[in-house]
């Protein structure tokens, strides 16, 4: 009776043991698989995002020296196609509690500038002294951005890194060195971007402009507004 007893706890514990293995084995895979796929898709975003910014500095650098309208003209359509693609792949990767308006700005402007530019140059104007400042400006910007991009890439190039994405990814955290955490610190450091006035979408007259139909409009305090709502619908609404 005692060994049928002892059979029959060991064969329990044996069947215990297999269901916690597999199901260690099933949540360690599933695992694995989280973190190949955070992986690939961070990973893609940020190669490409590397490589767009890489190709935006060097155009730039070129730009400074344009004299002739055709070449303007390539440039700002190059860069203008570079940026789009970099601003989609830099909405595809973390940027934590901050927004990294600044980078977007960056982005937003670099192309339509060149753009904004080049139609000037077309009409038969000569670049003007302020024209090539503020390229060779954008230049600096460029080359900061792209090496605190590249360098986040090549940090980012072993399985611990993607490992740790992962948790942070689960717990909903930024750690110090993050991909998160590195686009953050970045934003931070562009600390010298110009200010931008042209004829363009993304101007930072226009971009700071106050909407006309908010001009000479009253401010409700919330009480105020709440007493509307009430007089409006009634006490029982």
């Amino acid at each position: 009776m005692k060994r049928k007893t002892a059979v029959r706890i060991i064969a329990f514990c044996a069947a215990v043991s297999l269901v916690f293995g597999g199901l260690y084995i099933r949540e360690r895979s599933r695992s694995n698989i989280l973190r190949q796929e955070l992986q690939n898709d961070y990973s893609r975003s940020l190669s490409e995002l590397n490589s767009r910014l890489n190709s935006i500095s060097l155009i730039l650098e070129k730009t400074v020296y344009v004299t002739a309208a055709p070449q303007m003209s390539t440039f700002a359509a190059e860069l203008y196609s570079e940026a789009q693609l970099a601003k989609t792949a830099l909405s595809q990767l973390p940027s934590g509690e901050g927004s990294l308006d600044t980078v977007n700005r960056f982005l937003s402007q670099v192309g339509n500038y060149a753009l904004s530019v080049s139609k000037s140059v077309i009409t038969g104007n000569d670049m003007t002294d302020s024209q090539k400042n503020n390229l060779a400006l954008l230049s600096s910007t460029a080359q900061t951005v792209s090496q605190a991009v590249t360098d986040i890439h090549i940090n980012s190039d072993n399985a611990l890194y993607w490992t740790k994405e992962l948790e942070n990814r689960l717990e909903s955290t930024i750690s110090d060195g993050s991909l998160a955490d590195s686009l953050t610190q970045l934003e931070e450091n562009i600390t010298d971007y110009p200010t931008l006035i042209y004829d363009g979408p993304f101007s930072d007259h226009i971009l700071t402009k106050k909407p006309l139909m908010l001009q000479n409009t009253h401010i409700f305090e919330k009480s105020d507004a709440l007493k509307r709502a009430k007089d409006f619908s009634g006490d029982d609404a």
